[in-house]
């Protein structure tokens, strides 16, 4: 939390942390149980909090690229 105010993230901004990667893509893990939970639904869509998705998106990151190395 950077001076007292949350920072917060939508999917685009999920999308963009993980690669621009496709809406779709990103429908789906944040729909993963794993994901954290929104901080607030709003009309327009879930939005989160960064500290709480940033963790998330470098653990999946980090999962994916060693999938890679095992092929």
């Amino acid at each position: 939390m950077a001076n007292g105010k949350h920072r917060l993230m939508g999917s685009y901004e999920i999308g963009l942390l993980l690669g621009s990667v496709s809406r779709q893509l990103v429908y789906q893990l944040t729909n993963d149980l794993t994901f954290p939970a929104p901080y607030a639904t709003l009309k327009r869509g879930k939005i989160w909090l960064a500290d709480d998705v940033e963790p998330w998106v470098a653990a999946y990151k980090s999962r994916k690229s060693a999938g890679r190395r095992a092929e």
